[in-house]
């Protein structure tokens, strides 16, 4: 199958699709460092702003479309929110390209935003441009071997009914979970916490749950500091608050961010250090494309 990747970034979901056995005739993104990460892990990239004017590969098998979230996060204002809504352009480009079939993905935030259009109305669109099936759902990638918790709405939408993957990871029969000590590197030993973090004692039970998901800021390393005693308000919610509560350590490196998404040892990564952090915190799990790649691909072939 022939794939057209639309907010490609560095392709976390191509490799995914990749590995299924699919082929990419191109990838668009914006971001130039992206784009040359695609490039250097063997993907056609092609660095375009979406939002002017459509690309010129028209009838790909299948169309992705890793549509930038900051629409429906709560850090985003209501003002700033209606110009940063790029589901319009891809379901434009959809419309434009008429592939056989659409995967796209977004936050799970869409199912409820504070502003802005839901998930119903992206399931609309679909249906509206032809397509008779038409689902969104939730997965989390830790279900499906990641080592950290990634939770993803995703859209497909093509000539027959899809079957979800279903969980490959946790359940009775199956492998247990990864965790956050399957990415720890051999020099990254359970640590007791140092006078520097204020407290004493470690909790060495969290190295063997999955670790909260990579943010693309992981650079800036953990929220929990002195003034807040060292704590989370609401929760621990990026890998480096993870990393800190089971070791002490104050930030994940981005080798470990690339390995918690799913991302292959031989990977390679172009850019500055708070880039790579950057492509890998908005990156799409390889392990979720893989298993969404063998989806579409049986359905596609069904009877």
């Amino acid at each position: 199958m022939r794939v057209l990747s639309l907010f490609g970034g560095c392709e976390g979901l191509g490799v995914g699709l990749r590995q299924a056995g699919l082929s990419h005739v191109d990838s668009y993104d914006y971001n130039p460092q992206a784009v040359a990460t695609a490039k250097a892990n063997g993907f056609p990239a092609t660095q375009r702003d979406l939002t002017r004017g459509q690309v010129s590969f028209m009838a790909p098998d299948l169309l992705t479309a890793g549509v930038p979230c900051p629409r429906f996060s709560r850090a985003t204002s209501r003002t700033r929110a209606n110009h940063m809504d790029l589901w319009p352009t891809a379901l434009e480009h959809v419309g434009h390209q008429d592939p056989r079939w659409f995967l796209g993905e977004t936050v799970k935030g869409m199912l409820s935003p504070s502003h802005g259009a839901t998930a119903s109305d992206v399931w609309r669109g679909l249906r509206e441009l032809g397509y008779e099936h038409v689902s969104y759902v939730v997965l989390d990638a830790a279900d499906f071997g990641c080592p950290t918790h990634r939770r993803r709405l995703f859209f497909v939408a093509g000539p027959k009914p899809i079957v979800w993957p279903a969980p490959t990871h946790g359940g009775q029969g199956q492998p247990r979970l990864r965790t956050l000590g399957d990415i720890m590197g051999p020099d990254d030993g359970l640590k007791m916490y140092g006078p520097e973090c204020g407290r004493a004692g470690s909790e060495p039970w969290r190295i063997s749950l999955p670790g909260a998901a990579v943010m693309t800021t992981e650079v800036k390393g953990t929220r929990a500091s002195n003034a807040s005693g060292w704590t989370f308000n609401g929760g621990p919610d990026r890998l480096s608050d993870s990393m800190f509560l089971a070791t002490g350590r104050r930030r994940a490196t981005w080798r470990e961010c690339a390995k918690a998404v799913g991302f292959p040892d031989d990977f390679v990564f172009t850019g500055n250090v708070e880039s790579r952090y950057r492509q890998i915190g908005n990156s799409i799990s390889p392990v979720m494309g893989k298993a969404l790649g063998q989806a579409i691909m049986e359905a596609d072939t069904r009877g």
